[in-house]
């Protein structure tokens, strides 16, 4: 297979090869020149949101590897929001998009239900404890994700789509090769295994855990739209496999079959799908008999972890100290020792911001200082339910559930339906896991989950001519 290079694959590859360098020779100045080489088309292009979307990708697959690395400072994360702020300005500039039809999917409609999201929110945070910095703190933390995720809709194209996935494959295949070298040359592993990202404590929990669900349902998706080959398929399922077992990602186990199961449950079933169904189930079970055994391996601790029984341990039981919420249980836990029983907190949560946690003194709750211990922090989930309660908590979640049940009800078939479909149902297993959900890699999240979206535009949406780019 011939791949042609334009210029903006060079500029990629280019971008990938200084970051190879900087991890190679630890250089601060190889490491400036490549934050400088994409800050500065950002700037560029701040009245070009069509490329500045692509630009913020870019821009995030970079910075957390420089902070990790290099020792940058974590502020140069917000030239995110400096994007979202032009983001925004240009979608106040044209608000008549709003108006364009995606297949029977309503913007506006998700608009609406954010917005009595933090009217519900900020109402209940005057009865609990009116704190205006607080407020103000958790409106960023949310409207940063809805100002990027509407732009996306608006802005990007078929050849954006084609060519973002390029870029995340690109990337990925990359990013084996840093992930090895951490783990045999600096010996990093676990939690500081996060190859592009760094090797931050917790990076792979979040940054690589996006990279690698998005890559394992991008190519589960190509190969049931038939957009790929079963040999491609095979080798992206091995690969992420081996990162993940290095990086101690046991989710991605779980995960795998998951992802299978809901992508051929909403196609249509014929003679070729079953052929595929079972190709797949070989390959799945064949690498996981492979590779459990080897996390087992290089991880002794996890031995038999994925006995149904551990695992609801795992789901249910407290995070790391027997203080923690758990994942599963968290709502309940809640309910009894911070509610304590209080039917309005249940349903409307103590307030927008009222657990906020922030490195900013400022910025962080009382809350947090007072329930610290419990780490609810850790996870979407009871971050969520802790401010907004049940209601909110459904509110917050409404997104996912509208864009899957319009595709679903659809009955849509083709590949970025698919993909809306699958992306909108394991959202859910994000708000389990972590607080993937309010860092900012969830940007990379809800770049591939505008594509089903913006795909089905009004106008059009695309440019039809463009060639189809693989990897």
């Amino acid at each position: 297979m011939i791949i042609k290079l334009d210029k903006q694959k060079c500029y990629f590859i280019m971008l990938l090869l200084l970051m190879c360098v900087v991890q190679l020779t630890a250089s601060v100045s190889m490491g400036v020149i490549s934050i400088a080489l994409t800050v500065l088309p950002i700037l560029w292009n701040l009245n070009n949101p069509s490329k500045l979307l692509f630009l913020q990708i870019l821009y995030l697959f970079q910075f957390q590897f420089y902070v990790s690395y290099l020792s940058f400072p974590l502020g140069i994360s917000f030239i995110c929001d400096i994007i979202n702020l032009f983001l925004l300005f240009n979608i106040f500039k044209d608000s008549k998009l709003l108006q364009w039809k995606f297949r029977n999917i309503n913007l506006k409609t998700i608009i609406f239900i954010w917005v009595l999201f933090f009217l519900i929110g900020i109402f209940s945070n005057f009865l609990y404890d009116l704190n205006i910095s607080l407020i103000v703190w958790s409106l960023r933390n949310y409207i940063r994700f809805i100002i990027f995720f509407i732009s996306c809709c608006l802005y990007i194209d078929k050849y954006s789509v084609n060519l973002g996935e390029y870029l995340i494959k690109l990337f990925y295949w990359f990013n084996i090769f840093f992930t090895s070298f951490q783990y045999f040359v600096l010996s990093k592993s676990g939690d500081f295994l996060g190859g592009i990202f760094g090797n931050d404590l917790g990076i792979s929990n979040t940054y690589l855990h996006i990279l690698l669900i998005l890559i394992l349902i991008l190519s589960v998706v190509n190969y049931v739209s038939d957009n790929s080959s079963l040999v491609i398929l095979t080798s992206y399922i091995v690969s992420t496999l081996y990162v993940a077992a290095l990086s101690e990602l046991k989710i991605i186990f779980v995960e795998l079959p998951i992802i299978i199961i809901l992508t051929l449950l909403f196609k249509r079933l014929g003679i070729k799908l079953l052929l595929k169904i079972i190709s797949i189930t070989c390959i799945v079970v064949v690498a996981l008999a492979i590779s459990i055994p080897i996390l087992y391996e290089l991880f002794p601790m996890f031995d038999n972890f994925f006995k149904l029984e551990k695992l609801f341990g795992y789901s249910t039981g407290s995070y790391s100290t027997s203080s923690d919420f758990g994942r599963l249980s968290s709502i309940v836990q809640i309910i009894s020792t911070i509610f304590y029983g209080d039917v309005w907190q249940t349903l409307f949560g103590i307030g927008l911001g009222e657990a906020e946690i922030s490195k900013i003194p400022i910025f962080s709750s009382s809350f947090y200082y007072n329930y610290e211990y419990t780490h609810y922090y850790m996870f979407t989930l009871s971050y969520v339910f802790i401010e907004n309660g049940f209601i909110g908590l459904f509110l917050f979640m409404f997104m996912p559930i509208y864009l899957a049940l319009k595709m679903i009800f659809e009955r849509e078939t083709s590949k970025y339906a698919l993909l809306l479909i699958v992306l909108s149902i394991s959202l859910f297993m994000l708000l389990l896991y972590n607080n993937t959900m309010r860092s900012e890699i969830y940007y990379l999240y809800l770049f591939v989950l505008s594509w089903g979206v913006a795909i089905n535009r009004g106008n059009g949406g695309s440019c039809e001519n463009n060639k189809k780019l693989c990897l």
